[in-house]
């Protein structure tokens, strides 16, 4: 991947990162909707589109070039997601539990119809705690509390699961192709089926990975503006046509020759988004409970307030977490190893010997 791409690629996560906040920051405070704010679930999107170029795309182009490397790749998918889930889920369990406790704005906010948030206490129990850790969020239980977007994790997880085992099979030869495929039946029966079709934007983002043609920049840019506006005019029930549009806009300002300006800003602003993904929510609620701002009848003049603050808690929190992915990756293939190794060692120092035999 060339530099250029490398620094788009993080201009979009940031960005994508930055309207999903915003919109929920507007929904959370004001009653109106405008374009602009309507803009997160398509951030969303973007999300899906990116990740399988990055993910999907460079990874199978590696495994048919040097082979499948099925611990590698699992080291790599399991650091990324769980040293921020992991804390995020404590966070956010602990935030909405001292929201219930404390705070009037917590009660009944289902009613209200605002983006992802819904009624809090339902959806705080250990089934929920347990379930968003397993990724069953959406197929066997509701998202943790008030953390709406925890639900586009649980597709992410699958997805990362279902490209090892099927693309891995693919790639793969004699006995090893049929087991990985064997893997991806149970998942392709027990997992919601809404979250199996959304797979087709992240499948988007892979087969963009292998189009080598590039189209003008104004072209791809007013493909991505002309699917953005379309899904705004399009009504909810195609919802995956809507996305879809999306996802195809984007991927068309990504095969086109963009050169996005402030390279140096992107990859630091992208290098915390995850965290910032995984906590803006309940951060957010418990901010405006905090301060009195009254749930979706505040003054808009918060809503950069609030955006400010959660960037800047969102910033420190990855400090501790998403900061240290490759040194949980690294921990996780020494792990391996070491255990391998010592294995392979033992298997072959072990002596089987009669009984009675001597020494015995």
């Amino acid at each position: 991947m060339n530099k250029s791409t490398s620094t788009f690629l993080d201009c979009a996560r940031w960005l994508a990162a930055f309207f999903v906040v915003f919109g929920h920051a507007a929904h959370m405070l004001i009653p109106d909707r405008y374009f602009l704010t309507e803009l997160g679930h398509c951030a969303v999107v973007v999300f899906f589109v990116v990740s399988g170029y990055l993910v999907g795309g460079t990874t199978l182009a590696k495994w048919r070039e040097r082979g499948v490397d099925l611990v590698g790749y699992s080291a790599a998918r399991f650091s990324r997601i769980y040293i921020v889930l992991v804390p995020a889920l404590a966070l956010g369990y602990l935030l909405d539990t001292l929201g219930l406790r404390y705070f009037d704005a917590y009660a009944h906010l289902g009613s209200l119809n605002i983006g992802s948030l819904d009624n809090v206490e339902p959806r705080l129990g250990v089934k929920q705690l347990v379930g968003n850790f397993l990724m069953l969020q959406g197929t066997a239980t509701e998202v943790l509390g008030s953390n709406g977007p925890l639900w586009s994790l649980a597709n992410e997880w699958w997805y990362y699961c279902l490209f090892l085992f099927i693309a891995g099979g693919a790639v793969s030869r004699g006995v090893a192709r049929y087991v990985l495929w064997a893997c991806a039946v149970p998942l392709l029966v027990l997992l919601d089926k809404n979250l199996l079709l959304w797979g087709v934007l992240w499948l988007a983002g892979l087969g963009a990975y292998f189009i080598r043609w590039r189209m003008p920049t104004l072209v791809g840019a007013a493909a991505f503006i002309v699917s953005l506006v379309v899904w705004q005019l399009m009504e909810h029930q195609y919802a995956l046509l809507r996305d879809a549009i999306v996802a195809v806009g984007f991927c068309a300002l990504l095969l086109s020759k963009i050169e996005v300006p402030f390279a140096k800003l992107h990859e630091p602003m992208a290098a915390f988004s995850y965290s910032l993904y995984l906590i803006h929510f309940p951060l957010m609620l418990m901010i405006c409970a905090l301060f009195g701002w009254r749930i979706g009848a505040s003054s808009a003049l918060y809503i950069p307030i609030l955006v400010v603050a959660v960037y800047v808690l969102s910033y420190g929190f990855s400090l501790l977490t998403e900061k240290h992915t490759n040194v949980l990756r690294s921990w996780l293939l020494r792990t391996y190893a070491r255990i391998w190794k010592s294995n392979v060692a033992d298997s072959r120092t072990r002596v089987v010997t009669p009984s009675g035999a001597a020494g015995e």
